[in-house]
């Protein structure tokens, strides 16, 4: 440590890393999900879009304007308190969290119940926070984000010796919030509330990138300034830093180290219904949720997952095709936190992939002993499948090995079966799909109980990005039952 003492501007740091005093960390490291590159950089030049009389200063705590940007730090004022009953709880429980993954992922997992349950942190330091939790989310999860993030870089300070540094957002990710709300219930009076919703995953759009901050360059004197994308939405700066320069022309710079940009995909949810919840031939009701950062690509179509986000509100794109008067027309949609994949138990999609969550009691394995001594099996499971619907053995058995079947395989022949059923109004079809998604353990379908059926599974078109998405309909096995 005396060699990098000495040369303060360049050392070696924790797991390899080169490290400066005032640029963060630059390197590399193999975790458990692969090799994870990048660069960190100050944001000395950002410009807040919201105009302050007085510079916002940082306090005690370092990066305070990445998580209250427009807010001025004052001691013992109310989010003040919030950070350090944040930090109090982190420092108690500092063997839970793994600073080197959290500095790399940029987030860590917060249960809701070990916080509730934390007698000195509900009784003593936040006594509404379940209540904040809920009605003021934003400013409560980025009190949680706060607060790890100060509590990395003293520990960095305390192991490195240094004075200073500076690390990237670090995100709260909220999970095990309660009670899980029913999409039937979900109203504009949860807008801009936290919510935690429970359903399948039947559309999933391709992963895009959003700037979180964007720099831009004066036309005239060239001068460049950073200003804040606040909620994805193209923001560009009132006049020049230069107050010598009266222009209000300015370019983007996307390339520029100071753009800061995050992964961002849009899913949409639909409910899941029980046998005995059916409401007569209505359409499943969806909610979009954009996942954003390390919750991109983190569930596919099929997948059950229970989302936890902040409900907001977007210009419906469904309006605005018709004219532009139609503005005023909003839609909700969720601000993802969190994702529990409920098929593999993962939170935010870090579950093993390969597990479907299937489990078997003893009077399962002693059922299957039976099937199994059956002399006529294949007669058995065809009479087994839907067995409401009267007839159709045919039918059935090709639904039926649809879902035994099929192969991986590379070469030019696809391995998957699809399967095409076609027939009059009332014979039973949806019944039939609908069966084979109950059993099939990644099934979903969608669109049911009405004449117009759309039980498709491909690519349709999403207007407001002009990018295509995958749609699952009703889908067995991963992709191989379709209907039309």
């Amino acid at each position: 440590m005396s060699s990098n003492k000495k040369n303060p501007s360049a050392w070696r740091g924790r797991n390899n890393f080169w490290k400066k005093s005032r640029g963060g960390w630059q390197g590399q490291q193999k975790t458990s999900t692969g090799t994870v590159t990048g660069t960190a950089t100050g944001l000395s030049n950002i410009v807040s879009p919201v105009v302050s009389p007085l510079p916002v200063p940082i306090g005690q705590y370092e990066g305070w304007k990445l998580y209250f940007y427009d807010e001025s730090f004052k001691k013992d004022s109310p989010t003040d308190t919030r950070v350090k009953a944040c930090l109090d709880f982190i420092v108690r429980h500092s063997h839970l969290y793994n600073v080197t993954e959290i500095e790399v992922r940029r987030c860590y997992l917060v249960d809701v119940h070990v916080l509730s349950n934390d007698q000195i942190f509900i009784n003593n330091m936040w006594k509404t926070f379940i209540q904040d939790l809920s009605n003021d989310p934003q400013h409560t999860i980025n009190c949680l984000g706060l607060a790890m993030h100060h509590f990395i870089i003293s520990e960095w300070k305390k192991e490195l010796e240094i004075s200073s540094m500076e690390l990237r957002v670090i995100r709260a990710r909220v999970y095990n919030f309660e009670p899980i709300l029913q999409l039937r219930n979900f109203k504009t009076q949860h807008h801009g509330k936290l919510v935690a919703v429970r359903g399948t995953i039947i559309r999933v759009s391709n992963a895009k990138l959003l700037c979180s901050y964007l720099a831009f360059s004066c036309a005239s004197c060239q001068s460049e300034q950073t200003i804040r994308q606040s909620e994805g939405k193209h923001t560009t700066p009132t006049s020049c830093i230069n107050t010598n320069c009266k222009s209000r022309t300015f370019t983007p710079l996307r390339d520029s180290a100071s753009t800061h940009s995050m992964q961002w995909q849009t899913v949409r949810l639909q409910e899941i219904l029980a046998d005995n919840q059916g409401e007569g031939g209505r359409v499943p009701r969806t909610v979009e949720c954009e996942l954003t950062e390390d919750l991109v690509e983190s569930c596919v179509p099929g997948d059950i997952v229970t989302i936890t986000g902040i409900v907001k509100k977007a210009e419906d794109s469904s309006v605005l095709r018709k004219n532009s008067a139609g503005a005023n027309m909003c839609t909700l949609f969720i601000d993802t936190v969190s994702i529990v994949n409920n098929k593999n138990n993962s939170i935010s999609g870090k579950g093993s992939a390969g597990h479907l969550g299937i489990e078997f009691k003893t009077q399962d394995y002693y059922a299957i002993q039976d099937i199994q001594a059956e002399p006529n099996l294949f007669k058995l499971l065809v009479n087994s499948l839907s067995p409401s619907i009267f007839g159709h053995e045919m039918v059935k058995a090709g639904l039926l090995l649809a879902l035994f079947g099929g192969c991986q395989s590379s070469n030019a022949s696809r391995g998957d079966i699809h399967v095409l059923v076609v027939g009059d109004p009332g014979l039973g079809k949806s019944q039939m799909l609908h069966a084979c998604c109950a059993v099939a353990p990644r099934g979903a379908a969608g669109g049911y109980g009405t004449a117009d059926y759309q039980h498709s599974q491909g690519q349709c078109r999403l207007f407001t990005t002009s990018s295509h998405i995958s749609a699952g309909g009703c889908e067995s096995c991963g992709g191989t039952l379709q209907s039309s």
